[in-house]
C-alpha cells in the first residue's frame, strides 16, 4: 500500500510539473519586434484653431484631423489632432510645449495587414501605438519620430518597433 501511494504521489508530480512548464511557456512568451521605418508629412490645409494664452502674445494652437500622410514600413493617410502653446514672436511662430502631446489617426498597411492605427506622441517626441482596428487590431509598438529641420511642411521620420500579439 505504501510502494502504490509513492508512486501515485510521484506520477501526480510528475504530472504537475508537466503542467506548470506548457502553461507557463503558452502566457509567459515575447516575441522579437520587428522594426519599421519611414516618413510621416503634415499635408496642408492644416486645421488650426488658435486661442489666446493669457497676456502674453502666446496663442494655444488646436490642430483637429490635419492631414497626414505616411509612408515606408507604414503606408497610408490619416488625421493629427493637439493642442500646442506657440510662442508668436516675428518673423514666425514656434511651439514652446505642448498641451496634449496629440494622436495620430492612420488608416495604413503594415507588412499586408490593413487598419486603423492610434498612435500617441508622449515627450520628446515617443511614439506608442495605442490601438488599432481591422488587421491590425493586435499590433504593439513603440518608437520614435523625429523632424527634419528645413523643411516647410513638417516633415518627420519615424522607426516603431513593433510586433502582433495574438493575445490580445
Amino acid at each position: 500500500m505504501n510502494q502504490i501511494n509513492k508512486k501515485i504521489l510521484g506520477i501526480t508530480v510528475a504530472l504537475m510539473a508537466v503542467a506548470m512548464l506548457v502553461l507557463s511557456m503558452s502566457v509567459v512568451y515575447a516575441t522579437k519586434p520587428d522594426t519599421i521605418t519611414g516618413g510621416l508629412e503634415m499635408k496642408l490645409p492644416m486645421v488650426v484653431e488658435r486661442r489666446d494664452a493669457g497676456k502674453s502674445n502666446n496663442k494655444i494652437a488646436i490642430y483637429t484631423d490635419s492631414p497626414v500622410k505616411v509612408t515606408g514600413g507604414m503606408e497610408g493617410e490619416g488625421g493629427y489632432t493637439a493642442k500646442w502653446l506657440m510662442k508668436f514672436d516675428p518673423p514666425f511662430p514656434f511651439p514652446v510645449s505642448t498641451v496634449d502631446n496629440g494622436v495620430y489617426l492612420l488608416d495604413v498597411t503594415i507588412d499586408g495587414k490593413r487598419g486603423e492605427l492610434k498612435v500617441g506622441i508622449k515627450e520628446n517626441m515617443k511614439l506608442i501605438i495605442v490601438g488599432g482596428t481591422g488587421g491590425l487590431k493586435n499590433l504593439h509598438g513603440t518608437g520614435q519620430l523625429t523632424y527634419i529641420p528645413g523643411t516647410f511642411y513638417l516633415k518627420y521620420t519615424y522607426s516603431l518597433d513593433i510586433h502582433f500579439n495574438p493575445n490580445s
